[in-house]
């Protein structure tokens, strides 16, 4: 049997303040349910861009489940959400800045006030199924 990955998703060197340290919070609390792929870890390792950004296509592609934080400013974290929803993939976000964009209100995206409900969510997820609603 396969084991369940987690890709955490968002910006990696722009993270407002109210929600900076979420990853290894969120590595350590879902580690004990799946594998979590952190592309933070990837991109601190002097790999070429390109590089990164295939290992990041490739992480979230093989991945079960998305978690992070929605940042509409951040070009990459826009594309990893996108790919996700294309491929069905369950995301779950806390997003920082409202938008009347239709993009950011996207229903198949699950919105939390804060990481540790998104966490929660995302726990709840991996345990029961898709029995989950955002509480944003």
């Amino acid at each position: 049997m396969r084991r369940t990955v987690i890709y955490l998703f968002g910006p990696i060197d722009s993270c407002p303040d109210p929600i900076q340290g979420w990853r290894p919070v969120a590595s350590e609390a879902l580690s004990k349910y799946a594998t979590v792929f952190d592309p933070a870890g990837a991109a601190i390792t002097n790999r070429p861009g390109q590089e990164v950004i295939e290992l990041d296509e490739f992480m979230l592609e093989h991945s079960n489940v998305l978690l992070g934080v929605f940042e509409p400013g951040s070009v990459g974290t826009c594309r990893e959400i996108e790919r996700a929803v294309m491929l069905d993939k369950p995301v779950f976000a806390v997003q920082i800045q409202k938008s009347a964009s239709p993009y950011y209100n996207d229903e198949r995206i699950l919105v939390f006030p804060d990481m540790n409900n998104a966490i929660s969510a995302v726990i709840k997820h991996l345990l029961h199924g898709s029995d989950v609603e955002e509480s944003g």
